[in-house]
């Protein structure tokens, strides 16, 4: 992402710096290191920060050295306005997006440092804060090119994180539900459907220490199928099954929403039932 902001605002700057440079008649000299500055440097900066083993580390030193080219060029050019503000803004952005408003210190010292380098350089003559109106409007063209680049580019990373978010979501509610049906399938009995043992255990006590509580009664059914040995030696575990199974449907549709109806194992069945007196359970 830097190599292609990096890459798209130094094109405009040389395009503003350029426009200065012939407004002012720069030699041949300067007109190879402004190339070398504002079209070689992004790629040469890309490559370095590739190789390295620590490419975001090495990232962030790019990101300073931007900061001292952009100081030492507006001090080599005698601080005019545009462009020293054009550098300051564009370099601004870059580290506020990476490194937050402590950033903006780094960018200070660095900026001030090149800075100083380049007045030392420029010498003893006057500044220039003025430039031509070609170059104010290039300056102008950078800046809002280059921020509405950038924009964009929050923009889009922005909606890739949404629908990232989104998969996230998506994939956290099919995981939720996922470890619903397999918390329920722990507990349930899987011919039946009815609760199993180990829910029975780790409901029973829980269920008789309220009632406790609220000092009220407490009744448990154990329910076993007679004979049922002998269904299955002459009918088959098939039959065998279904009868189960008929029993088990015959508890769901007449317990109450408060009720607990388990298969305790085999033929027997259990029916746990708070609030409810002996004789009502009878």
């Amino acid at each position: 992402m830097n190599h292609r902001n990096r890459t798209f605002f130094y094109a405009l700057l040389f395009l503003a710096l350029g426009a200065h440079f012939l407004h002012t008649g720069a030699g041949p000299a300067a007109w190879a290191v402004l190339v070398a500055q504002f079209l070689v440097y992004p790629q040469i900066a890309y490559w370095r920060a590739r190789r390295s083993p620590q490419q975001a580390k090495a990232e962030m030193h790019n990101i300073v050295v931007d900061n001292l080219f952009g100081g030492l060029w507006a001090g080599l050019l005698g601080m005019p306005v545009w462009i020293t503000f054009t550098l300051f803004i564009g370099n601004c952005i870059n580290v506020v997006a990476f490194h937050g408003y402590p950033g903006l210190l780094r960018l200070v010292a660095a900026m001030g440092c090149g800075l100083l380098a380049g007045l030392a350089v420029y010498g003893g003559r006057p500044l220039h804060p003025d430039i031509d109106t070609a170059t104010s409007l290039l300056c102008i063209l950078a800046l809002t090119l280059f921020l509405t680049m950038f924009a964009h580019t929050s923009y889009r990373r922005a909606m890739e994180q949404q629908k990232s978010n989104a998969r996230l979501r998506e994939q956290f509610e099919e995981i939720r539900l996922l470890q619903d049906q397999l918390r329920e399938q722990a507990v349930r009995d899987p011919l039946t459907g009815l609760h199993n043992r180990r829910h029975l255990d780790a409901t029973l006590a829980e269920r008789m220490a309220h009632c406790g509580a609220q000092d009220l009664p407490l009744s448990l059914l154990m329910i076993d199928i007679d004979h049922f040995k002998r269904s299955n030696d002459t009918h088959g575990h098939a039959a065998g099954d279904a009868v189960l199974q008929a029993l088990a449907l015959l508890l769901q549709r007449h317990v109450r929403v408060q009720d607990l109806a388990c298969r305790h194992g085999g033929e027997e069945f259990v029916l746990l039932l708070p609030d409810t007196p002996l004789a009502v359970a009878r």
